[in-house]
C-alpha cells in the first residue's frame, strides 16, 4: 500500500479586531500550534492571515474557531442577489451545488420563490464580480444585489454605541476633575463630586471598556499580552487607586478617574 501524501492548501482569512503587533504574534502563535497547520503569516495593515495547512489533518472551520477563541473576528461579506431565471427547486439546487464548491464561499442558500440568493463569502479570496460571473455562466441573470450586515459592520455599530456611552459619562468626569476651572458648578470640589465621578467612571471602565477586559483575559490564557493588556493595566490601576481614595472620605487631590 502506497503511503498517503500530505496535501497542502493555502488560504487567506480576513480578521477583525487586531490593533497591534502583539495581536499578530498571538494569532500566529496560537494557530501555528494546531495540528496540520504548516505556516501562518498575519498582516496587520491588511487585516489578513495567509495560512498553509493540510486539509486532511485540520479543517478550515477549526482554524477559524481557533482565531475566534482568542478574541478576534473572522470576517465574511454577506450579499443578497436578485436573480432572474430561477423557476423551481431544481434551478435552486443547481446554483447551490455549483457555487458552494467555489473557493471563498462560506455559505449559500437559494430561495426560488423570491428568486434570491443569499451568499456569505470571503472577500480575501473572492470578489462579488466573481460570484456574479459564476451565476451568469450558468445561464441566469443577476438583476440586483443588496449588501447584508457583515460581522465587520455589526462590530463597527457596537463600537459606535460604546463610544457614545463613553463620551456621555467621560465629559462630566473631566469637568468635575478640575474644580479650579469649573468652580461655578455647585458640586464641584465637594465630596459629592467624588462620588459622582466614581459612578460615572465605573460605567466607563466596565461598560465602555469591557472589550479590553475580554481581550486581555483571552490573551492572558495564552500566557501572552497585547494592547488590551496595556490598556487594562493602566486604566485599572488609576481606577482602583481612585476608588481607594474615594471611600469612606474622598481625598480629592488623589483622584484620577479622568485618567
Amino acid at each position: 500500500m502506497s503511503p498517503v501524501l500530505n496535501q497542502s492548501k493555502r488560504t487567506v482569512i480576513k480578521i477583525g479586531g487586531m490593533h497591534c503587533a502583539g495581536c499578530v504574534n498571538s494569532i500566529q502563535g496560537f494557530v501555528s500550534e494546531l495540528h496540520g497547520v504548516k505556516k501562518v503569516e498575519v498582516n496587520l495593515a491588511t487585516e489578513k492571515a495567509a495560512i498553509e495547512f493540510d486539509p486532511l489533518q485540520v479543517k478550515l472551520d477549526t482554524i477559524e474557531k481557533a482565531i475566534q477563541e482568542i478574541g478576534y473576528k473572522v470576517i465574511y461579506e454577506k450579499i443578497i442577489l436578485k436573480v432572474a431565471g430561477i423557476s423551481d427547486s431544481s434551478d435552486a439546487q443547481k446554483i447551490e451545488d455549483n457555487l458552494k464548491h467555489l473557493e471563498g464561499i462560506k455559505s449559500i442558500s437559494v430561495n426560488y420563490g423570491s428568486s434570491q440568493i443569499n451568499v456569505e463569502y470571503n472577500t480575501a479570496l473572492l470578489s462579488l464580480s466573481d460570484v456574479r460571473k459564476r451565476i451568469t455562466d450558468f445561464g441566469y441573470e443577476v438583476q440586483s444585489e443588496t449588501t447584508g450586515s457583515s460581522a465587520e459592520d455589526i462590530e463597527s455599530k457596537k463600537l459606535r454605541h460604546l463610544f457614545y456611552i463613553g463620551i456621555v459619562f467621560t465629559i462630566p468626569i473631566v469637568i468635575l476633575s478640575y474644580p479650579e476651572v469649573f468652580g461655578f458648578i455647585p458640586v464641584s470640589g465637594t465630596d459629592i463630586s467624588a462620588y459622582f465621578m466614581f459612578g460615572f467612571a465605573t460605567i466607563v471602565q466596565f461598560v465602555t471598556g469591557s472589550r479590553f477586559y475580554i481581550g486581555a483575559f483571552r490573551i492572558a490564557r495564552m500566557k501572552s499580552a497585547n494592547m488590551d493588556t496595556l490598556v487594562v493595566l493602566g486604566t485599572t490601576t488609576a481606577y482602583v487607586f481612585s476608588v481607594y481614595n474615594t471611600f469612606p472620605t474622598p481625598i480629592l487631590n488623589n483622584l484620577y478617574y479622568d485618567a
